[in-house]
């Protein structure tokens, strides 16, 4: 692992937290996407059984199904509504996290404390965001050949 300054520490650290930053609407889009493909099969469903109510053996199946989806995807289902929740509440302090950055940059020797604080807790992040960014440089240039 090669040894960064704080000054690079710093730098991916904020180019990374803005990019998460500018990726969260698409990231919500997405999941919320994702949560009405769920929903949207619950609720097909619920209306077949309608359909089907005198139909005990389809209604059956289908309950059978509605169970199943219910049993799979209801914690996946909440764990991403949870997610969403958290991740619009994370916009502000993002962007003001962002924002600091430019000041430690300015004010080094005042951050000694942040900088204990990122080797401690973010040196892998810094690693897995840098080899990112470098498998991201490398496929724009394949790209351009």
């Amino acid at each position: 692992m090669e040894k960064r300054t704080f000054e690079e520490k710093v730098a991916i650290l904020k180019r990374n937290l803005q990019k998460r930053l500018d990726n969260l609407p698409e990231f919500s889009k997405n999941m919320r996407e994702q949560l009405n493909v769920f929903e949207n099969q619950r609720t097909q469903l619920v209306n077949k059984i309608k359909q089907y109510e005198k139909d005990e053996y389809i209604v059956k199946i289908l309950k059978s199904n509605l169970d199943y989806i219910d049993s799979q995807y209801e914690r996946e289902i909440a764990e991403q509504r949870l997610e969403l929740e958290r991740l619009e509440k994370s916009k502000p302090s993002l962007a003001y996290i962002i924002k600091e950055l430019d000041e430690v940059v300015k004010y080094p020797t005042t951050y000694v404390v942040l900088d204990v604080f990122i080797d401690l807790f973010l040196d892998r992040t810094l690693n897995d965001w840098v080899a990112i960014e470098e498998n991201e440089k490398e496929e724009k240039l394949n790209e351009q050949q």
